[in-house]
């Protein structure tokens, strides 16, 4: 558990598409890190890293729990 809070943007309302990042896994067929990790090595890459894939979605925190939104 984050004690200093969550690593996402916050959002005061859910999108109608958006799904708690364990069910986008599960239905995704790949593990729940892995979807963190694809997210993060795109819009947050090491420095002297390039960018990953886009992977389109982007994850935000509602309500304390992070949330998968699918984007185009």
């Amino acid at each position: 558990m984050r004690l200093n809070g969550t690593n996402y943007d916050k959002i005061n309302e859910l999108p109608e598409n958006a799904q708690p990042v364990s069910l986008y896994a599960r239905d995704n067929k790949t593990a729940v890190g892995y979807v963190y990790i694809k997210h993060d090595r795109h819009f947050k890459p090491k420095e002297g890293v390039k960018p990953g894939k886009y992977p389109g979605y982007i994850i935000r925190c509602f309500q304390g729990s992070n949330y998968v939104i699918p984007q185009p």
